[in-house]
């Protein structure tokens, strides 16, 4: 698992001090950001990791279905990483293309006193963002009032790019996983067989309704919105074997009928709407 990579680079810092004392970058060739906030690992493991003798950080991380995401932040708040270059495939979307500078920090709770280094946490501080993105809020880990707060500098694009920057603090780490080169999506490469345009559409309506939810005022309450039609829609879309031969064998229908629902999208504004319409459309789309 990716996550294991972390002891490794622990080993690498402990046996190099000036390393742990500087600023470093990490290259990060996936095709998963693999910057998710560890949920339920006591903070102060990301400076002792083997503090507690019955179960380390890396165990967290190991028996967390989540772990293997979970590896990088640690490494800004406690070890001085502070530059991310995340290098991603074109299908991955779940962080934006460019330069984003954001916070990690130790969430210590209101009214409790102020935390002045790693010897005062308890088990019940945790680590935490102040990046309102979705990546983060689908996961409740934002928070504007963090402690040991440590500033990052993630950057993403695809390898073309060619975006290792001159600003590149050194020295530097490259990681690679092989998700990079192999990872696709089965659910949409299954619709892909039967049909492009199809598959495409449905995309598209994920991507709509999730920036939709994302520009409004409230968006965990839009989001569950959305995913309750959602989930309606793949549910039509699962009544199986029909509606994929009937994409087969109407490949001309489809598009003429895709193109139709396309536009009809594109006007929409109201993720919900959105998606009852394409719900509306199955299973035979027309």
């Amino acid at each position: 698992q990716h996550q294991h990579v972390l002891e490794h680079i622990h080993h690498v810092l402990r046996k190099n001090r000036k390393l742990l004392q500087s600023e470093w970058t990490m290259v990060h060739y996936d095709a998963h950001p693999d910057l998710a906030c560890p949920i339920n690992v006591p903070a102060k493991l990301f400076f002792t990791p083997r503090l507690d003798e019955d179960k380390s950080l890396y165990d967290y991380l190991d028996e967390t279905p989540t772990g293997i995401a979970e590896w990088i932040l640690p490494l800004v708040l406690a070890a001085n990483l502070k530059h991310i270059q995340w290098i991603k495939p074109k299908f991955s979307d779940q962080l934006p293309l460019g330069k984003k500078t954001f916070h990690v920090g130790v969430s210590t709770g209101k009214g409790e006193d102020k935390v002045q280094s790693f010897f005062d946490l308890s088990s019940e501080n945790f680590l935490r963002v102040d990046w309102n993105h979705p990546y983060y809020l689908d996961d409740n880990v934002v928070e504007k009032n963090l402690q040991l707060t440590k500033e990052v500098h993630l950057e993403v694009s695809h390898i073309e790019d060619d975006l290792l920057s001159s600003k590149m603090s050194n020295p530097w780490m490259l990681d690679i996983c092989l998700d990079y080169f192999a990872c696709h999506n089965p659910f949409l490469n299954d619709l892909q067989i039967s049909n492009q345009e199809f598959a495409e559409v449905i995309k598209y309506i994920h991507h709509e309704g999730i920036e939709i939810a994302q520009k409004s005022d409230d968006y965990i309450l839009k989001r569950d919105q959305f995913f309750e039609v959602f989930r309606l829609f793949l549910a039509k879309l699962d009544e199986g074997i029909e509606l994929k031969r009937y994409l087969a064998g109407n490949v001309t229908k489809c598009k003429e009928q895709i193109d139709k629902l396309r536009n009809i999208l594109l006007q929409q504004e109201d993720s919900t709407k959105l998606v009852k319409i394409a719900a509306e459309a199955l299973p035979y789309l027309d």
